[in-house]
């Protein structure tokens, strides 16, 4: 059967999962692109920044503060690039209060191939058994 005429006309198998490919790890690091850049434009202009979202972005801006919320809590310098941004924003709240528990939770988290609904799960223990309190004083999940 002859081929429709579109943009894959032509195009190889291999050739059209390299652009899935390119087009995947250009998703999962939207938060970070969007993020850091309204980060350094709230940085340098403020509030106005908020104009610019809602006539280019239309995004509600709950997601946008938290793009920019994760962003500030996890710099550039401190990320993992094997770690998923949604990794990173999960382990967020613990990173403002505690940035040396985040990062050891981050990197046991990758050590063992946890996935982030894992993550998440480590993170909201369902009772008070499963918590305790440790020298610094903070609540948090009992490890075993």
């Amino acid at each position: 059967p002859d081929e429709p005429e579109t943009e894959l006309a032509g195009l190889t198998f291999d050739a059209w999962s390299e652009t899935t490919r390119q087009y995947a790890n250009a998703y999962r690091h939207m938060g970070w692109l969007f993020g850091d850049h309204l980060v350094s434009g709230e940085d340098r202009f403020g509030d106005l920044i908020w104009q610019c979202v809602d006539r280019e972005l239309r995004i509600d801006h709950g997601t946008v503060s938290n793009w920019m919320s994760v962003c500030r809590a996890w710099p550039p310098e401190s990320r993992r690039h094997e770690a998923s941004y949604t990794m990173h924003a999960l382990l967020s709240a613990t990173r403002r209060k505690d940035a040396q528990l985040a990062e050891e939770l981050l990197d046991e988290a990758m050590a063992e191939g946890k996935t982030s609904t894992e993550v998440r799960a480590l993170l909201s223990p369902r009772t008070e058994a499963e918590m305790c309190v440790c020298a610094c004083g903070n609540k948090h999940r009992r490890r075993e």
